[in-house]
This record gives structure tokens, sequence and C-alpha cells, in this order.
């Protein structure tokens, strides 16, 4: 009688132990995954929006691309705050050129860090958005270009 519970106690102790390590094992991928794909969104956005502001569109496909295959990834595996603000992003015309727009990718970068594990107000002494959105080389200005050629062009 002993024999048989040790052997039930040891068939249950593994497929306890095996159906844990299944969890984990999946809740590790389902992260990789997701943090992969916010890489990807963040990536893609900022290369578009760079783009856009120095005025080179000629990778602009390739980039809208990446930035939809992302998009799709996050909609499959993110958070579901972390969805609305992309869509809050996306809504207020998913361009860093609006204030709307760089408020919506702000606080889908904060949703993003709590949906990692990170506390919510853990950057509030830092200027995130100016971080994350000073792009353009500080020598260099498209806009300014293009205003003094079009000065250049009046006179």
């Amino acid at each position: 009688m002993t024999l048989i519970f040790t052997l039930f106690g040891s068939i249950l102790g593994i497929l306890i132990g095996h159906y844990f390590a299944t969890q984990r094992m999946q809740h590790s991928e389902l992260t990789k995954f997701k943090l992969m794909a916010y890489a990807d969104f963040f990536s893609a956005t900022s290369r578009l929006s760079a783009s856009r502001r120095i005025g080179n569109t000629s990778n602009e496909i390739e980039d809208l691309a990446k930035l939809n295959d992302a998009k799709n990834r996050i909609l499959i595996s993110g958070d579901v705050k972390v969805i609305h603000f992309m869509i809050e992003f996306i809504e207020s015309g998913a361009t860093l050129e609006l204030e709307s727009g760089i408020l919506a990718f702000t606080r889908m970068t904060r949703q993003i860090r709590i949906s990692l594990g990170h506390k919510k107000n853990d950057l509030m002494d830092y200027d995130i958005s100016n971080v994350i959105f000073k792009i353009e080389p500080s020598q260099y200005s498209y806009r300014a270009d293009q205003q003094r050629a079009g000065l250049s062009k009046q006179e």
C-alpha cells in the first residue's frame, strides 16, 4: 500500500512540476515576443518619424510595413492598456509632429514599462518626452533648412 502511495505521489509530483515548467516557459516566450514587438514598434516609429522630419521618404513603404508588423504583434500579445494607448497614438495621427501624438506615444511608453514589471511612476522625475523625441542632430534642422531655402527663393 505504501508503495502505491509513493508511486502515485511521485507521478503526481512529476505532472505538477511539468505543468508549472510549461507555464513558466510559455510566459517567458510570450514576454520575449511582446518585448520584440514593442522594440520593433519603437524602432519603426522612430525611423519613420526621423525620416519624415528630414524629408527622406525613400524607405517609407518598408518602414510602414515594419510598423504594421509590430502593431499586429502588439495586438496579438500586448496588454490591454498598451493596446489602448497604441490605438490612441494611431488615432492621433501616428506622427510625432503634433503634441497629441507625442503625449499618446509617451503614455504608451509608460504603459509598456508597467506591463514589463516596472513601477508606475519610476520615471516621473525625468522628462522622457524630451529624451524620446529629441531626434534631430543639434546642428541641423530640415525645417530650418527648408525655411532658409524658401526665403532665398522669395528674394
